[in-house]
């Protein structure tokens, strides 16, 4: 089966394109320590931001993260 040249452009550009926002989610959350939650609801953002994270590079059951996350229930908003 031959392969189809558009296919393999288009998976090439879909990767190139999902490099690109991998590399701004990871310096959005670069930024996550150095920005001032205004708000209880700001600081419970930033804790869902910095659990969602890990569990796309991490043991999501690792000490400290499943105490992090049993937090965002008492701070519901």
């Amino acid at each position: 089966m031959a392969v189809d040249q558009f296919d393999v452009s288009l998976r090439h550009a879909i990767a190139c394109e999902a490099e690109v926002i991998a590399d701004r989610v990871l310096k959005l959350q670069d930024a996550i320590p150095e920005l001032t939650a205004p708000s209880l609801a700001g600081i419970v953002a930033k804790l869902e931001m910095i659990i969602g994270a890990d569990r796309d590079i991490g043991d999501p059951t690792d000490f400290p993260w499943p105490h992090i996350a049993s937090e965002l229930p008492d701070l519901d908003v």
